[in-house]
């Protein structure tokens, strides 16, 4: 039968996790800092995806050199991340979106962000699986291999944008890549849950089986 204490443990959850949220919106506004530092410095050349990266790794060797324990690691669930980081992420792109060039391209967008995605994780995951098959990687099923593509199949090309920004190349050139970077992770969200609900599926009905 259901027992109360199964939920004990769910207002901890919720309270560490609001830690995280908070750790991870203070950890973006000091790369926000370092960022505008390194472009008003003679350092204006480094990537802005380059200064998050350092500032991460500094980060991460913090973690490793105090020692944390794994039990006192923060987590933030994928629903959070949703919830408070991707709408920044989709309001900063179309705050700076040139609405007329976007609506331009359209048509191309949506076939390199469409069709892209489900092409590219289709390969990776039949990639994988071919693979694995013949045992050059770890072995995993057709659904997990195509659910393993489809997580790798959102790509953000923050580096070339910023390169291509900053040689100031042809609009349409950077509006195709920016406009796909911006439906391309839309289209991976959707995919992924649809593959992986199915996957869900299919376990809870080999699951009845063997009952």
């Amino acid at each position: 039968g259901y027992s109360g204490s199964d939920c004990s443990h769910e207002p901890q959850k919720l309270y560490n996790e609001s830690w995280g949220v908070v750790f991870a919106l203070s950890l973006m506004g000091i790369c926000t800092i370092f960022i505008y530092m390194v472009n008003i410095s003679r350092l204006k050349f480094l990537p802005d995806s380059i200064s998050a990266i350092i500032i991460g790794a500094i980060v991460g060797l913090m973690v490793r050199l105090m020692d944390v324990d794994n039990k006192h690691f923060i987590f933030i669930r994928a629903n959070s991340i949703f919830l408070f980081f991707l709408p920044l992420i989709l309001f900063e792109s179309g705050y700076g979106l040139k609405k007329v060039s976007f609506f331009k391209n359209f048509p191309t967008i949506l076939v390199f962000a469409v069709f892209g995605t489900i092409i590219s994780a289709m390969v990776v995951g039949f990639g994988i699986f071919w693979l694995g098959q013949h045992g050059w990687v770890y072995e995993l099923s057709l659904l997990n291999s195509i659910v393993f593509g489809a997580l790798l199949a959102s790509t953000d090309p923050v580096a070339t944008l910023a390169i291509f920004q900053a040689l100031n190349v042809e609009t349409t050139l950077y509006m195709l890549a920016f406009g796909e970077s911006v439906i391309n992770d839309a289209v991976s969200i959707v995919l992924f849950e649809s593959i992986l609900s199915q996957y869900y599926i299919n376990q809870e009905h080999h699951s009845m089986a063997h009952f």
